[in-house]
C-alpha cells in the first residue's frame, strides 16, 4: 500500500450533482464510463407509499432531492427501493448515477396500491 512515505497523495473531491438538463432525452455518455440521469416527477399522482422498481441500470447511486436513496448493484437482491415521504415534494427529482453508463431505461415508479394489486406484496395480503 502507497502513502505518504512513497512519494504518493491521495486527495479527494466532493462529487457534484450535474446541472439539470431539462426536458431533453440523454441516451447516455459513452460506453463502459460513468453517466448521470435525471428525472423529474410530480408526487400529487401517487396515493400511497412510492417506490422505484430499477431496470437497466448495472451499479451506482441514487438519489431523491438530494438525498442519498442508496447503493445499487445488479449483483445484489434488491431492485426496488423506497422513497420516504418526508423527502417528496410537489415536483421531484430522481438522478441515478451509474458507475457503468448504463441507462435505466426500464425503471418505474410504484405506488403501494398498485403494487399490492399487482400480487408483489402477497406477505401483506395474507396478514
Amino acid at each position: 500500500m502507497l502513502g505518504r512515505d512513497e512519494g504518493c497523495s491521495w486527495w479527494f473531491r466532493r462529487w457534484q450533482v450535474p446541472p439539470q438538463f431539462g426536458d431533453e432525452e440523454f441516451a447516455g455518455g459513452p460506453e463502459g464510463l460513468p453517466a448521470w440521469y435525471s428525472t423529474t416527477f410530480p408526487a400529487t399522482d401517487y396515493t400511497g407509499p412510492l417506490y422505484l422498481k430499477l431496470r437497466g441500470a448495472v451499479k451506482g447511486q441514487l438519489y431523491l432531492n438530494g438525498h442519498n436513496l442508496g447503493r445499487y448493484w445488479v449483483c445484489a437482491p434488491q431492485d426496488t427501493y423506497y422513497l420516504p415521504e418526508c423527502w417528496l415534494g410537489e415536483v421531484n427529482e430522481l438522478l441515478v448515477f451509474d458507475e457503468t453508463g448504463a441507462v435505466p431505461a426500464g425503471a418505474e415508479l410504484i405506488d403501494d396500491r398498485a403494487w399490492v394489486e399487482a400480487g408483489d406484496l402477497k406477505a401483506e395480503d395474507e396478514g
